[in-house]
């Protein structure tokens, strides 16, 4: 398991492995529930890493500061970002680094050419047996990529021998039994590291909110028009109470309900 801070499509490898691995339990905002979230579902008191921690594996014993520390972060639905701002608007959220948008417009994400170029080769020699490697949001094909030492990337090296230094996965899948590639510098792996290496430099033009130097670029984030309520009017979320939408009349019913509590005369 990879618990480094290497960058990953939108988070990093330690992030990735406990999340996806299913050894934090947590809501994501995209495909999870949305309405009244069922007591004792989520959370550290359901994690397999709390079982992991509290059952003392291979004889670790984590102390009190750092286990409270652990439980306070999964119960917080395992936070990552530290700020709802993006650097990669109209992105899967604003965060994909194999995607991008012209302009910065609201459009449909087009595939960086660095990545685009590393799929044509992954389409040639590993989609056969893989399938795709862009499959959406969350997906375990996500850690294949390591856009901070592209050489340390599972994509390049599943399949590279051990004496290479690779992990040497040779099992077979889908009736096939891949190649074991006995250097790192077949024409395969040289054409894969050479696109992985580009990704790197595209993350470190544009680099992520969890980067140094990460510049915040604006985005509406109601999906269809921008939020007019002014900051002073602090009404909350603008959605209606039964169907969870946004809806226009209850924006401007808020807006009024609003306005009436400002204009009250204050009590002395």
């Amino acid at each position: 398991m990879d618990l480094s801070g290497d960058k990953t499509r939108f988070f990093n490898m330690s992030y990735d492995a406990l999340c996806l691995r299913r050894l934090v339990t947590c809501y994501n905002i995209n495909p999870g529930p949305t309405g009244v979230f069922p007591a004792l579902k989520t959370g550290s008191a359901v994690s397999l890493l709390t079982e992991v921690i509290e059952k003392k594996h291979q004889g670790v014993e984590v102390d009190d500061a750092s286990r409270r520390r652990l439980y306070a972060w999964i119960d917080a639905n395992a936070p990552y970002y530290g700020t709802f701002e993006m650097s990669r608007p109209h992105t899967m959220g604003g965060r994909d680094t194999w995607h991008f948008v012209p302009g910065n417009a609201r459009a449909a994400p087009q595939r960086e050419p660095w990545f685009a170029e590393l799929d044509r080769t992954y389409q040639k020699a590993c989609a056969s047996c893989h399938g795709e490697l862009a499959t959406g949001g969350l997906a375990r094909k996500n850690v294949w990529i390591n856009l901070t030492h592209p050489e340390h990337s599972l994509l390049l090296n599943a399949h590279l021998s051990k004496a290479a230094g690779g992990l040497g996965l040779s099992g077979e899948r889908k009736g096939v039994r891949p190649p074991v590639f006995e250097s790192a510098e077949t024409p395969l792996c040289r054409e894969l590291l050479a696109a992985l290496r580009k990704g790197q430099a595209s993350l470190a033009l544009r680099p992520r909110l969890d980067m140094p130097d990460a510049v915040a670029i604006p985005q509406a984030r109601d999906f269809g028009k921008v939020f007019k309520a002014a900051a002073s009017v602090r009404i909350g979320v603008a959605a209606h109470p039964a169907s969870g939408l946004h809806c226009a009349r209850y924006e401007k019913r808020l807006l009024r309900r609003a306005a009436r509590r400002a204009a009250r005369p204050t009590q002395q």
